[in-house]
């Protein structure tokens, strides 16, 4: 199931078009597309790709647009774009996860913030081998190697003339 959902990529948050007619619908979405992914700079041609709507419809609620890419490695090299998505656009991008990734990622996150909220610092997800798990890091302020280093911690350099 997994190698087969490889190759997907949902889009969230696309406004969704109360039009009757199928085919215009279809038309728009792909123009929209179209142009989210020359704004990542995606080479991709909507020829090699096929989408659709996920989910039963509902007026005044959006449903994610499901993008079936012909290779994972695509698929991937899409989702690497996401940090150019703007900061004010209304739409993001996730992986497509299958029921027990999504819930393993619930459990990561619920522990997550139990731990947070029982005090411990300095701790997130990172994800290692395409499993999420939770990791102590360190925020070094900045400048705080030249701000409390001594002259006995200070490596000795001398000028050579």
């Amino acid at each position: 199931m997994r190698e087969i959902r490889s190759c997907n990529v949902l889009v969230f948050g696309l406004s969704e078009q109360p039009n009757s007619n199928r085919e215009e619908r279809i038309q728009i979405e792909k123009q929209t597309l179209t142009q989210i992914l020359q704004g990542l700079n995606q080479t991709i041609k909507m020829e090699n790709l096929s989408f659709h709507r996920v989910g039963k419809y509902n007026d005044g609620k959006n449903r994610p647009i499901k993008i079936t890419l012909p290779t994972k490695e695509e698929a991937l090299a899409l989702l690497k774009t996401k940090s150019r998505i703007p900061k004010d656009a209304t739409y993001y991008l996730k992986s497509d996860r299958t029921k027990m990734e999504k819930d393993f990622l619930k459990k990561v996150v619920d522990e997550l913030n139990d731990r947070k909220t029982r005090g411990e610092q300095d701790i997130k997800i990172r994800y290692y081998n395409n499993i999420p798990r939770i990791v102590k890091y360190r925020s070094i302020p900045k400048n705080s190697i030249s701000n409390n280093a001594t002259s006995s911690e200070a490596p000795n350099v001398s000028k050579k003339n």
